[in-house]
């Protein structure tokens, strides 16, 4: 499901040194399906061309957007990520903000650790206190359960 024809590659492929710094300084391991996308593809973003969406029962056709490359993870951590850490005892340091969607109280995580580690998260900001909603195992499998293409 994600495809390179579906993105517009924003940066090139993250190199080791990149992540191991950020993994170091942010003391936080990168998930297995994470690391693949961004040593395989860098930052993606929706290109115009095929739409991504999420729906469920609860939530109807989220247009899907960014997969953050490194640096790009790091401003969302010192910005909007550290706010919400501190406004939802729920999020601890357990997630990370892994794809940003157009809808701006919508977002999914993916888990970093031991017990979550690589599972992917539904987070709905509109809601105080809300605790995330386990999705998928990995993001491939999120990928091929959740979202579709128009």
């Amino acid at each position: 499901m994600i495809l390179k024809s579906n993105y517009s590659k924003i940066n090139s492929r993250e190199d080791v040194i990149n992540i191991l710094n950020f993994q170091t300084t942010k003391n936080l391991l990168i998930p297995p399906s994470y690391l693949y996308i961004l040593f395989n593809f860098g930052e993606i973003k929706y290109n115009g061309k095929n739409k991504l969406y999420y729906s469920d029962e609860n939530y109807n056709e989220i247009l899907i957007d960014t997969i953050p490359s490194i640096h790009t993870l790091s401003m969302w951590l010192e910005n909007y990520w550290a706010k919400l850490l501190m406004e939802n005892e729920n999020l601890s340091n357990n997630y990370l903000p892994i794809l940003s969607t157009y809808a701006s109280n919508i977002m999914f995580l993916v888990g970093v650790h031991e017990s979550n580690l690589d599972r992917i998260f539904l987070y709905d900001d509109d809601y105080e206190n809300f605790c995330p909603v386990l999705l998928a195992d990995n993001i491939f499998q999120f990928f091929t359960g959740y979202v579709k293409i128009e």
